[in-house]
């Protein structure tokens, strides 16, 4: 009973759903694919000393941490940007064209910060851009090229003071933002825009502007090359993936009754 249990921990902690272009839910963990393949970029922010950021992904998007201040603001959650701290990452994470992508994350806001917020952009003074921005206490998701694919402003607070994940999803023509894995706000554009994969990507500072300083904390920061959508609040997740329970339960079954016709031992997984 302990290793099943393992067994399923292990895949809710592994398995993410993607929106596919009829807008139905299907697992990535379908045979050969896996969530592994459309993680782009992966920031923990969990380092403790230092003034690089790792990118877990594999894809080597090493992040650059730069602020006024000469000592990093690390805590056990992740990293403290005080108004005057930005991560840039360059162009290795930068998407382009039209394809769909995700981008994830934990953010911690005093309430009482009122200014907008960049929590992760891809951004420069030449166009192909998005933005996942903090506008008003609310998400603000943003594609543009020459012209708005669309542009989301949320409704649900995240500035706080508590732990929110949040999330920006382009799937298509629509685009769409999360919070806590509940749909806050969808928005379908005319057409779908090219991103240009020359702009840098940047965490909390929009260097265009020259403003937008993240004030706070962040954490688990992830750009998708798919459509990742987060449909069953995980906390205690460590991956910061969040997964469809049932579609999980369902596959759960299958795979352990599979094995148990061929009288054979449960497979082991590592997170």
């Amino acid at each position: 009973m302990a290793s099943r249990l393992s067994f399923y921990f292990a895949l809710a902690v592994l398995l993410a759903t993607v929106v596919d272009a009829s807008n139905s839910i299907s697992s990535t963990s379908d045979e050969a694919v896996s969530i592994s393949k459309s993680l782009f970029a992966w920031w923990k922010l969990d380092e403790k000393i230092g003034y690089l950021v790792a990118d877990s992904s594999g894809n080597k998007a090493t992040g650059l941490v730069k602020q006024a201040e000469s000592q990093l603001a690390h805590t056990t959650d992740g990293i403290v940007f005080d108004g005057a701290t930005y991560i840039f990452m360059g162009t290795t994470p930068s998407l382009s064209g039209q394809t769909d992508f995700a981008v994830h994350a934990w953010v911690k806001v005093p309430p009482h910060i009122k200014q907008q917020l960049c929590i992760i952009q891809q951004r420069s003074d030449i166009y192909g851009e998005w933005w996942l921005w903090i506008l008003n206490g609310n998400l603000w998701f943003t594609v543009y090229n020459r012209e708005y694919q669309f542009n989301i402003k949320g409704t649900v607070p995240v500035t706080d003071g508590t732990w929110h994940h949040v999330a920006a999803v382009r799937n298509g023509t629509v685009g769409s933002i999360y919070v806590d894995s509940k749909l806050d706000k969808s928005q379908n554009g005319s057409k779908i825009v090219n991103l240009n994969s020359s702009l840098p990507v940047f965490i909390g500072y929009d260097p265009r502007d020259n403003k937008r300083y993240f004030h706070g904390e962040l954490k688990e920061v992830q750009i998708f090359s798919a459509a990742v959508v987060p449909v069953g609040f995980n906390p205690m997740s460590s991956y910061g993936i969040i997964v469809h329970s049932s579609t999980i339960q369902q596959r759960c079954m299958d795979r352990v009754a599979a094995f148990n016709m061929r009288d054979s031992a449960l497979p082991e997984f590592s997170i």
